[in-house]
């Protein structure tokens, strides 16, 4: 039997559709506090350039850190905020963790770096191991 994943641009349920977006991590001004949420990817620049010019929660200045287009989106922005829950300020989108964890987790789950462009995944994953020992 297959499972049902609803489709966010309709009401319709679609069988054996499996969501794709991206999870991305903005910096804020705040040193060691981050952003991470979702957007569906055709938004992606868009989503960013916002928050680069309004700010979120009272927060100014966020700048763009790294995203990646992964498929069970929702699911797996569902994980990261159960792991670092701990780490989260209130209801909203921020977290304070280190920003190099939060990419070395979201490179594992092999999905397509789509910023920054210029990205080699193992040798990112590698790198962000490394700065975390």
């Amino acid at each position: 039997m297959s499972q049902k994943v609803s489709n966010p641009n309709n009401s319709h349920f679609c069988p054996c559709r499996v969501e794709t977006g991206v999870i991305y991590v903005m910096t804020t001004a705040v040193s060691g506090l981050v952003k991470i949420s979702k957007v569906e990817t055709h938004l992606l620049n868009k989503r960013l350039a916002f928050y680069e010019l309004h700010g979120y929660s009272n927060l100014p200045a966020l700048k763009r850190y790294f995203a990646i287009e992964v498929e069970n989106c929702t699911e797996k922005l569902q994980l990261l905020y159960k792991i670092f829950e701990n780490c989260r300020v209130g209801e909203t989108e921020l977290f304070a963790v280190d920003k190099e964890a939060i990419k070395q987790l979201l490179l594992c789950f092999r999905g397509r770096v789509v910023y920054p462009k210029t990205v080699n995944q193992e040798r990112e994953f590698e790198k962000s191991r490394d700065l975390q020992n």
